[in-house]
C-alpha cells in the first residue's frame, strides 16, 4: 500500500476529530483558520455536514472558538511542527450549552 492510501485510510478511519486547515495570515484567530477537510469522526462529533464547513473560517462554523484556547495550541504547533492534543472537555462542555 502506497503512503498516501495509508494516510487516507488513517484519517477516514480515526475515531478522533481530525480537520485538516488552510492557515492564513499569521494563525492569530480562528477567521485565519480555513476548513479544507475534516473526517468522518469529526463531522459525527460536531454535528457538521461537510459541505457546510468546507472553505469556511473555524470561526464561522464554532463561534467562540477563540475564547477556548485552542488557537494559542494551534500557533504552537505551526511554529514547532509538533503535534499536540487539546482536551476534547472543552468542546463537551461548549456542546452541552448548545
Amino acid at each position: 500500500m502506497d503512503p498516501k492510501t495509508h494516510v487516507q485510510l488513517l484519517f477516514d478511519n480515526s475515531p478522533n476529530a481530525i480537520i485538516i486547515y488552510e492557515v492564513k495570515n499569521k494563525g492569530a484567530s480562528s477567521y485565519d483558520y480555513i476548513i479544507q477537510d475534516v473526517n468522518p469522526a469529526s463531522l459525527k462529533i460536531e454535528k457538521w455536514h461537510k459541505k457546510d464547513v468546507l472553505g469556511k473560517p473555524l470561526g464561522e462554523v464554532r463561534p467562540g472558538v477563540d475564547n477556548f484556547g485552542i488557537i494559542g495550541a494551534f500557533q504552537k504547533v505551526l511554529k514547532t511542527g509538533e503535534p499536540l492534543r487539546y482536551p476534547e472537555t472543552v468542546y463537551e462542555d461548549y456542546n452541552e450549552q448548545r
